[in-house]
């Protein structure tokens, strides 16, 4: 996709998820559903992500005394199926025949991600737009220690959060023809 393409792609995104109503306009998903290619790879995916911190770090500096450096922490994401992802904007979107997901780039940063996903289905054939729905997640995670030392220290900032979720899709919006 060209630049001008994303630029069309994210203020129609917008256009059709930003209203408060439970509706949409449907001519501006149609666009959408033009601009954004069609990917043909596998309907199903899977997504983990790791985050780790590490331990503050304090010490004296000279010309400056005592200083502390908060722990920084690091955050690994991967997906099967990242090749068929465009980025649009502050967007994610996977477009598979009939089927548009929708994500916010910065989803993943938030403890519960729902609401930061949706759904467009639309008519193979046609291209109309049928509804919209959106991402209802489910989470759970776990901590250990990132090395025996940890462990035996109790160093709790030096551990690694693992977290697992799963969604479904619940009805958001239906289109709308009325062009006010």
């Amino acid at each position: 996709m060209d630049t001008d393409a994303k630029f069309r792609a994210n203020a129609l995104i917008h256009k059709i998820t930003s209203s408060k109503d439970a509706f949409f306009d449907a001519v501006a998903a149609k666009k959408l559903v033009a601009t954004i290619p069609v990917t043909h790879g596998s309907p199903i995916s899977f997504e983990r992500s790791i985050e780790e911190s590490s331990s503050d770090v304090k010490g004296y500096s000279p010309g400056f005394g005592q200083i502390s450096i908060d722990g920084r922490s690091r955050r690994t994401e991967w997906s099967s199926n990242a090749e068929d992802i465009q980025r649009v904007g502050g967007y994610k979107i996977e477009h598979k025949p009939g089927v548009m997901s929708i994500e916010e780039l910065w989803a993943g940063t938030y403890e519960d991600q729902s609401g930061t996903k949706c759904v467009l289905y639309y008519d193979k054939k046609t291209k109309e737009p049928l509804n919209l729905k959106l991402l209802k997640m489910h989470s759970f995670s776990f901590s250990y220690p990132s090395s025996l030392k940890d462990l035996f220290l109790l160093n709790v900032k030096n551990f690694v959060k693992e977290v697992y979720s799963f969604g479904y899709y619940v009805p958001w919006k239906k289109p709308s023809y009325d062009n006010n």
